[in-house]
């Protein structure tokens, strides 16, 4: 079986989720001999960190790293050439330049081929209010294109808003699998709260810098709140706010914005913190929860997150993003017990051990892939 994903970024770069999600599924599809192709720029890629403008054959994929933004034409059209060489087109972000214009020309030129394409929460109604009249456009193009593709989801919110908003019932759900990091051992829990993920305004940090100044457990017993992630250029306003908020709150001692860290530096931030909080509005999936329940790190997520299983594994909690919804429940999670606590860290290893191990799982997506091509 071979298999193209067009891609804006992808491994090592680490701009978004999907850069490692897909990688580390490549990777287990590689190990099962299915032979992968890339395309993608060079986004988020350090200097010589790989080659450029040719492909590069690796045990996680042969890749075309391009030199170019995502509208390069080099690019869209080294693309454009590699769909007719394999059997299925698996794009990743519904609006993702690369992916989308790959398949609409694939399926103007190529229409009995495999079309998979991940949604990877860009039907959310949050996420169609950012640029909504661009991607009235292309849903409207998705939507006439949709014969023979399969949209899959990782949510059952976005499972459910595939009929709604692509006006097809051509879908699957399969939950994120990912690669889990080696386990930081023997680590001493700080009084430290973590926030890990992009500076966007769709992840309400403000109302998690409220949230703590709204504490009197945090503020009173030493806690401090970590923000690890960088912003992008258009986003620098909202860092500012976020800088403006944390100064107005007499907080600059207490929540420390730390930047872009990775490896395992970053596996030592999450392992050594007493919670991680996701306060977004939305998420398709939100790889940093298993990052941190893969480090034993309990969880408290938004239920406007797809993270409900939490508080059933007693691995976290799932609430309101609101500023007081969130005061309450980490000013009640400090104060449990030392017992109680541990139990929540070995609850939240044993979920991801459980759930989302893509080497467990990642049979389950080529079942997929051979049944929809037979």
């Amino acid at each position: 079986m071979k298999i193209f994903f067009p891609l804006t970024s992808y491994y090592p770069s680490q701009i978004g989720g999907v850069s490692n999600t897909v990688f580390w599924h490549i990777e287990e599809l590689e190990k099962n001999n299915i032979n992968c192709s890339i395309v993608c720029t060079n986004i988020g890629i350090k200097n010589n960190e790989v080659s450029l403008n040719e492909f590069n054959k690796t045990k996680y994929g042969n890749i075309y790293y391009g030199k170019g933004g995502m509208f390069d034409l080099k690019i869209l059209f080294k693309s454009f050439s590699q769909v007719k060489d394999n059997e299925v087109i698996h794009t990743n972000a519904l609006f993702d330049p690369i992916g989308m214009l790959t398949f609409f020309f694939g399926k103007i030129f190529y229409p009995s081929k495999l079309y998979i394409c991940s949604v990877r929460g860009a039907i959310s109604d949050t996420a169609l209010s950012y640029s909504p009249v661009k991607k009235k456009i292309a849903l409207f193009i998705y939507r006439k294109l949709n014969k023979n593709v399969i949209f899959h989801a990782t949510s059952d919110d976005e499972f459910k808003n595939i009929s709604k908003v692509l006006k097809t019932d051509n879908k699957i759900y399969l939950p994120n699998y990912m690669k889990t990091a080696t386990r930081i051992e023997n680590i001493n829990v700080k009084k430290k709260l973590v926030f890990l993920g992009r500076i966007h305004p769709i992840k309400r940090i403000e109302n998690l810098i409220k949230a703590v100044r709204m504490s009197d457990n945090f503020v009173k017993n030493g806690f401090e709140l970590d923000i690890i992630g960088t912003y992008e250029e258009r986003h620098s306003w909202y860092f500012s706010k976020l800088k403006k908020l944390t100064f107005e709150s007499n907080l600059e001692d207490k929540v420390n914005f730390l930047g872009h860290i990775q490896g395992k530096e970053k596996e030592i931030k999450i392992a050594e913190s007493y919670a991680l909080v996701l306060p977004s509005d939305s998420e398709n999936f939100g790889n940093v929860v298993i990052e941190s329940l893969n480090q034993g790190t309990p969880v408290i997520a938004s239920n406007k997150t797809p993270w409900s299983i939490l508080p059933e594994f007693e691995a976290g909690f799932f609430v309101g993003n609101s500023p007081s919804s969130l005061s309450i429940t980490i000013n009640d999670f400090l104060s449990i017990s030392s017992e109680k606590y541990l139990n929540y860290r070995k609850n939240a290893i044993d979920l991801v051990d459980q759930k989302y191990d893509i080497k467990k799982n990642i049979f389950k997506w080529i079942k997929k892939y051979q049944q929809e091509l037979n």
